[in-house]
């Protein structure tokens, strides 16, 4: 279904009504305003359960919002990513499942913290590894 029809669905239709709903919002970006936002922001007004709230969709959108929330990763992102020769690695998590098996644990962390459906996360090696970007990705 559509991000409009999700919207345009009115109170008397199964959809809006059914508050057992699993919603996974697909949208391409979660900035307050736009479309995937307003999916959020609906889907929890009429009680369903949704992917991503709001509440993390407004976290994902600015690093000063989301560092806090990864910040205690710190340790186990080293113990994660020792040995690994690339200075920078982009991981993508699909419903918390990491494209490389290798980085499984920390994608189960990354999705406990901040729960969206589709992530890419920007790694960056200087002297310790460090979460440099967190953002969600729409189809």
């Amino acid at each position: 279904m559509t991000a409009k029809d999700f919207i345009d669905a009115n109170d008397e239709t199964d959809l809006a009504a059914d508050r057992q709903l699993r919603v996974i919002n697909l949208c391409r970006g979660y900035r307050y305003g736009s479309m995937g936002y307003y999916c959020s922001l609906l889907a929890e007004a009429r009680g369903q359960r949704i992917l991503p709230s709001v509440g993390t969709a407004l976290d994902l959108s600015r690093k000063t919002i989301y560092e806090p929330l990864t910040e205690d990763l710190d340790e186990d992102l080293q113990k994660y990513l020792r040995g690994h020769d690339a200075r920078e690695i982009r991981l993508w998590i699909f419903l918390g499942r990491a494209s490389n098996p290798a980085f499984q644990d920390l994608a189960d962390d990354l999705f406990e913290r901040l729960p969206c459906p589709l992530l890419a996360v920007d790694l960056h090696q200087d002297n310790r590894w460090q979460i440099h970007r967190v953002r969600p990705i729409g189809l």
